[in-house]
């Protein structure tokens, strides 16, 4: 059995298993863009409704406008989602200016106080989410779907998923399982992932953790540190401590104003599997979450990943700039260095 997801690239994986079968309709996607921006509000999300009509074929009650949602995060505030068709290759995913721009006209006419200009945007993230409406009229998938490709397209043994969201995942995983246990005719035990905590979960009183971590905390690393670790890893915050302990120099952050620390980086290549420069700035750490995060902090990063994995220097060279030119490829605009954008 094959559980094909592939995410955006579902149509390719189907095509590349087609045969003789029966004709397929590929599945539509849309393009979803979040920008991160300068802090509109603190303590709150705000809710409200866009000005441009827009009809919700699956809304109980049909308001004729989109959402938007403005959510504090990190000092900042992102702000979403801005959703069009898109047709194209998702190799070749980007957001162009037109449409940063478009979507900012739109917040603004919805929320005038917003009052978002251009250079108020440091970051955006663009992702392509399946779509079950036409090709001028974006309706996003609104619950996910398992494809058993044997009945659709005559191809034992291809099973896709679509439509996937963070707060559904363990329930699709469980389902997708139940059918290929089904269709093998095994016998497994009941799922427990329904009551399994996630890793670094385990934690029922956060006070608690928050003084637990504070009496723990090595002399050298600073409270704003601990708190992003408690914030970033949970329970399992201790993982990073052991790596302070035993070299006081891992309790640096990377760079100065840079909240994630040396020993991250550790952690990310010895117990996350980080085999390359971009697998620690955009997959295990915090670093690549709000643009470029500056020619010295990836130096730095380099430098510890060529001594764990022994890099030579013009391999730490070609590293760094597999970091840049995957910000140029994603570029919001290539003219000003806080602005840039990273897809899903």
């Amino acid at each position: 059995m094959v559980v094909n997801c592939s995410g955006p690239w579902v149509n390719k994986v189907i095509s590349s298993f087609q045969t003789s079968s029966p004709s397929y309709t590929p599945i539509r996607l849309s393009k979803a863009v979040v920008l991160l921006t300068r802090q509109i509000v603190s303590g709150i999300g705000l809710c409200f409704s866009g000005t441009r009509n827009y009809y919700d074929r699956a809304a109980i009650v049909a308001k004729g406008h989109r959402y938007f949602i403005i959510t504090p995060w990190r000092e900042r505030s992102l702000v979403g989602t801005y959703e069009i068709p898109f047709a194209g290759d998702p190799d070749n995913l980007q957001v162009t200016e037109e449409e940063i721009n478009d979507f900012l006209s739109q917040i603004n006419e919805a929320f005038p106080a917003a009052q978002l200009r251009r250079q108020d945007v440091y970051f955006a993230y663009v992702g392509l989410l399946p779509d079950s409406g036409t090709s001028i009229n974006v309706q996003s998938l609104k619950h996910f779907k398992v494809l058993d490709h044997e009945k659709h397209l005559g191809t034992p043994g291809l099973i896709s998923v679509v439509g996937v969201k963070f707060t559904t995942a363990r329930d699709v995983a469980e389902t997708t399982v139940d059918l290929l246990v089904r269709k093998l005719g095994r016998k497994v035990a009941p799922c427990q992932t329904a009551s399994t905590p996630v890793h670094g979960g385990l934690i029922t009183d956060v006070n608690k953790v928050i003084e637990e971590a504070e009496r723990s905390c090595p002399s050298d690393l600073s409270t704003s540190s601990l708190w992003h670790l408690v914030q970033t890893y949970g329970s399992q915050y201790q993982d990073i401590l052991t790596y302070c302990r035993n070299d006081q120099r891992l309790a640096e952050p990377l760079a100065p104003g840079v909240s994630v620390i040396k020993a991250e980086v550790i952690h990310g290549i010895r117990s996350e599997m980080a085999q390359t420069l971009s697998d620690i700035i955009f997959r295990r750490t915090e670093l690549g979450t709000s643009g470029y995060p500056g020619d010295l902090c990836l130096d730095n990063c380099a430098r510890i990943l060529a001594t764990e994995l022994q890099w030579t220097e013009s391999r730490i060279e070609r590293e760094k700039e597999a970091v840049r030119a995957e910000y140029r490829r994603v570029s919001c605009l290539p003219q000003a260095d806080h602005v840039s954008c990273v897809s899903w």
